[in-house]
């Protein structure tokens, strides 16, 4: 009879134990962990709404409110939890989007240059606006290698040499018997480098030939030749302000980065170049 007067007490002891555990559990699934808040102001539907409108063309309803803090208030959450999760670190698409909004919201907008930071702006930098050499030039174009042999070639380069009418001779070319202002990265796009290097280096005024190219065999007269120069005045200024302006927003920008490196210890391991 104690046996079992000892094992009432101890399954009453048990029970209040069980009892009070799901009591607790209860508590905190009631309560759970301390919650972030998600605030809906006035300010933020109302916004919702213009944007909704803007992109509609038809104003939003009263009854079409609640819709949008409804969708307001799943994407603040959806969004949260991805940041939670550290989303935006492992994806590379949302990191760029990142910094790129970032980059736009620090960045401030410079004032206008004035003509004396222009012009030391091109003193510094006078090499990226020098256009390459280039030449104009007229040709005579074969497909294939024809003339054939060396003494039709040589027949042919003297009667051009004499005057007569070179756009009678060899075979059509797209582009006309005339290539106006072309540099070498032109050149070599249509005819190969080695043709490019051959035609910049010939005498002015005078037929040569033949050159092959990657499209035939040509004789080619230089009628012009320009040598590297600035852009016209109007248009290179435009060039200026426009580097100069990216350059000082990048020159604001990492001063603004540099403010807030002091919020943060960087470690760089050992053996990483600085």
């Amino acid at each position: 009879m104690s046996r079992l007067f000892g094992f009432a007490r101890r399954a009453r002891w048990l029970h209040f134990a069980i009892l009070g555990a799901l009591l607790f559990l209860a508590d905190a699934i009631r309560t759970g962990p301390e919650r972030e808040t998600i605030s809906v102001t006035r300010e933020i539907v109302d916004s919702l709404a213009r944007t909704r409108e803007e992109l509609s063309g038809v104003p939003v309803t009263a009854q079409e409110r609640p819709a949008l803090v409804a969708a307001y208030v799943s994407d603040e959450i959806l969004l949260r939890d991805a940041y939670a999760r550290d989303l935006h670190r492992q994806d590379g698409l949302v990191r760029k989007r990142l910094l790129e909004l970032m980059r736009f919201l620090l960045v401030e907008e410079p004032v206008e240059p004035t003509r004396r930071e222009l012009d030391d702006y091109l003193a510094a930098h006078r090499d990226v606006y020098l256009a390459p050499p280039s030449v104009t030039l007229s040709h005579v174009y074969f497909a294939g290698e024809r003339p054939h042999g060396s003494a039709e070639a040589e027949r042919l380069l003297a009667r051009l040499r004499a005057g007569a009418d070179f756009r009678s001779f060899g075979d059509p070319f797209w582009l006309g018997h005339r290539l106006e202002g072309y540099g070498e990265p032109q050149l070599a796009q249509l005819f190969g480098r080695e043709y490019a290097r051959k035609v910049l280096a010939l005498p002015l005024a005078e037929w040569s030939g033949p050159i092959t190219s990657t499209r035939g065999v040509h004789f080619v007269r230089v009628d012009a030749y320009r040598p590297r120069e600035l852009p016209p005045s109007a248009e290179l200024d435009t060039m200026l302000r426009l580097d100069w302006l990216a350059a000082k927003r990048e020159e604001l920008l990492q001063k603004k980065v540099d403010e807030l490196r002091s919020k943060y210890h960087i470690e760089i391991a050992s053996g990483v170049d600085r």
